[in-house]
């Protein structure tokens, strides 16, 4: 079972983007509104330094900067990562002209309700999901509810270092700027030289991105050759443990899955980074059949809604300290439910004289 009483926590992913384009302030709204404990975005920067919510450096997938004339020219190819990439790159705008864009849905094919809000929404900065934060959290504290947390994911850490547009140090300026420089805020990456710049500096707690395969960048221009699954062996926790607090791994590192996308059974992680001294949140439960272990999806195509709930009761089961949701409302529930019957089940076991 999770260390938490109360389950593992619910990290809206991108906001509620399950039902609204990502990262926009309508989804972070919503999220919060579905219960959600924590909204989870990622930041990109501008030419300017400024922090918006934003996946990718490349802008494409969920803008609509390719149909933009006036930004025609500002088409560039760059390398992220050791990848080519071609398109229009966030450090190449201003905030300015970031504030023209309209957000996009990432899967349109999958969320056609979504998609049809594509253009509606801005590209937000984090200092207006910060203000949004603050405002439901001062309606929390007059109705005695727990105050929502934020977590920050820094992506592609050492492409933005080679722009010169680092985002450790003004993350960290921002967020005590806005008092939001403790525990309710979690700041993750997968990169360890940004993790190493970052504990200590501040009272926000650290999450490890662990990812599905090959190795941190860091790790590869350096020429050191431990993969991610080596960083989850006994020595990659006690250094983990030295640095973080939380271990962010792709849910096939709990539940593992076999060739055909089914279930296999939960692995020994929980358990070993539970010794280590850290919690583990998995990334990222979504309803649509294509996300799903094959044994959890339904009839009619990839994009039809699966048994997410069950999915949620298997990681409870294993003991997870959070989950990373594009569907906050799903998944809250379905943790409620079963801290319900985790309370009536010691009940039940008495009355059956057991």
């Amino acid at each position: 079972m999770s260390r938490r009483a109360e389950g593992p926590a619910v990290v809206a992913h991108r906001g509620a983007s399950g039902y609204l384009p990502e990262m926009t302030l309508e989804a972070f709204d919503l999220a919060i509104r579905q219960g959600a404990d924590l909204v989870e975005t990622d930041v990109a920067v501008t030419g300017d330094g400024e922090l918006v919510l934003r996946h990718d450096p490349e802008l494409s997938a969920t803008t609509d900067i390719s149909e933009r004339p006036d930004l025609a020219a500002r088409r560039r190819t760059r390398v992220v990562d050791g990848v080519e990439a071609e398109g229009w790159f966030c450090e190449d705008l201003s905030l300015d002209e970031v504030r023209t864009l309209r957000a996009r849905e990432r899967f349109p094919e999958l969320r056609r309700r979504s998609a049809r809000l594509d253009g509606s929404f801005l590209v937000p900065t984090l200092r207006e999901l910060i203000a949004l934060v603050h405002g439901h959290n001062a309606d929390r504290a007059v109705r005695g509810r727990r105050p929502v947390g934020i977590c920050v994911e820094i992506k592609h850490p050492s492409y933005w270092r080679q722009q010169g547009l680092a985002v450790e140090e003004p993350l960290l300026e921002l967020l005590r700027e806005t008092g939001m420089d403790g525990p309710l805020t979690w700041v993750e990456a997968n990169e360890l030289a940004t993790l190493e710049r970052l504990a200590g500096a501040s009272d926000v707690r650290l999450i490890q991105a662990i990812m599905s395969e090959d190795r941190p960048y860091d790790l590869e221009v350096a020429g050191d050759t431990r993969t991610y699954a080596d960083l989850l062996k006994p020595e990659g926790l006690a250094w983990s443990a030295r640095h973080v607090q939380a271990l962010g791994v792709a849910k096939e590192y709990v539940l593992a899955r076999g060739p055909d996308a089914s279930t296999l059974g939960p692995t020994t992680l929980v358990d070993e980074a539970h010794a280590a001294g850290l919690e583990v949140m998995v990334w990222t439960l979504r309803r649509e059949n294509e996300f799903l272990p094959r044994e959890l999806r339904r009839r009619f195509g990839p994009g039809t809604r699966g048994r997410i709930a069950a999915e949620m009761r298997a990681f409870c089961e294993a003991g997870v300290d959070g989950v990373f949701t594009d569907h906050p409302d799903l998944v809250v529930r379905a943790r409620n439910r079963w801290l319900r019957a985790q309370a009536l089940r010691p009940q039940t076991l008495r009355a059956r004289g057991r």
